[in-house]
């Protein structure tokens, strides 16, 4: 994982620098071979250039409008021949980001608490790119994760019906994330190794990747291994990005909760992360092979309550099946 904040901003710029590149590049070598094909083509859009240079905009009004019409002439004819000839005139990009259309930034930002349109905003990607190289969040954006995906054919029917409900579960907490009245919840994996938890995470980390929605997930070991390497390294503004991210994030997936050597300072640590996300009504997912007695033994009655509080808890034990395996605790 790389660590120097400044140096991983830089190469995730420059490599949304490259991508506009590459895609000019593509444009311009898409229209020389189609004018190579079709000189027609070119000899109107060099016309259509020369009227464009004419145009002047404290020129005179009648003659300007005479080089508008001639324009739009020209375009329409050049829209004639290519229908004729079945050809698509313009370029079509193809974008690792549809939102922003790889160039890392949306239009909209507060400016001195004001949302005002002319401003403009990091992309749900850009974030993400820095969540993985900064801190080694799950990598959401190349994920192929999907809900789709899941293996039931190892179970049982009834153990089959009972993922089968979890799966539809969470499609709908996906469909309806940031909706208090409905998913606005924290939502909890708990169950043996190999039954899916993470995987699930994964799937609605992708799914609320497309609906532009930030995530990070990543084991709790590696995040306080992350802040107590940067506390030794005195890297003090590493560790309050990460902590910023941490409480800002729109879901925060804890991995493997209870597999990491437990102390009171881990313990501390991930209350305070719990309770700021509390305070500014952030979603929290976890994922553990303990059940809730034992994360009460390991981490205490205060971790257990702000983990269990208005969650949706999905019991994915599935080599010890119960008579249902998905509860919604209120």
């Amino acid at each position: 994982m790389m660590t120097d904040y400044k140096e991983i901003v830089d190469k995730i710029k420059r490599n949304y620098t490259l991508k506009q590149e590459i895609q000019e590049e593509k444009r311009i070598n898409y229209e020389r071979a189609l004018y190579q094909k079709h000189n027609k083509l070119e000899q109107l859009e060099n016309e259509k250039r020369k009227l464009k240079n004419q145009y002047t905009i404290q020129g005179d009004l009648e003659e300007n409008q005479k080089l508008i019409d001639k324009i739009k002439n020209i375009s329409e004819e050049k829209e004639k021949y290519a229908k004729e000839n079945n050809i698509i005139l313009e370029f079509t990009p193809s974008y690792n980001c549809e939102i922003c259309k790889d160039t890392g930034k949306v239009k909209g930002a507060y400016i001195n608490g004001v949302f005002d349109m002319r401003g403009e905003r990091p992309c749900v990607c850009y974030k993400q790119r820095i969540y993985k190289e900064a801190y080694g969040s799950y990598n959401v954006i190349d994920s192929k994760e999907n809900l789709n995906h899941f293996d039931m054919k190892h179970l049982d029917e009834n153990k089959s019906l009972e993922m089968a409900r979890i799966i539809k579960a969470v499609r709908e907490y996906i469909i309806h994330f940031n909706e208090p009245e409905k998913t606005n919840r924290n939502i909890c994996f708990l169950g043996i190794t190999g039954a899916g938890k993470t995987k699930m995470c994964k799937c609605i980390c992708r799914g609320l990747y497309e609906k532009g929605i930030t995530s990070f997930l990543a084991t709790f070991s590696s995040i306080t291994n992350t802040i107590t390497t940067n506390i030794a390294q005195k890297k003090y503004d590493d560790n309050k990005r990460l902590l910023e991210v941490l409480t800002n994030v729109d879901f925060l997936v804890i991995d493997d909760l209870g597999a990491e050597n437990v102390t009171e300072a881990k313990t501390e640590k991930l209350l305070n992360i719990l309770e700021e996300r509390e305070k500014y009504n952030k979603v929290t997912a976890f994922t553990s092979n303990l059940d809730f007695d034992e994360i009460k033994k390991v981490y205490g009655e205060r971790i257990k309550s702000r983990l269990k509080q208005n969650a949706i808890i999905c019991n994915m034990d599935f080599a010890d099946y119960r008579e249902k395996n998905i509860t919604i605790v209120k």
